[in-house]
């Protein structure tokens, strides 16, 4: 039997900097202001898309 060899140590863990998540500023007539999202649309490439549907999501 041969002697079993000491556990090789354990890396230390990546020390990560904590991500503030402050809230979002009010605006000036009281309403939030939201952080930037991001939006996939699949399948929306066709003229309907230019003329409806990216207005209509840039006026919310």
């Amino acid at each position: 039997m041969s002697p079993t060899a000491p556990a090789p140590a354990k890396a230390k863990a990546a020390k990560i900097a904590p991500t503030s998540n402050p809230q979002p500023a009010p605006a000036k007539n009281g309403q939030r202001i939201l952080p930037p999202f991001v939006m996939v649309i699949f399948g929306a490439s066709g003229d309907l898309t230019n003329r409806k549907l990216v207005p209509a999501l840039f006026g919310l």
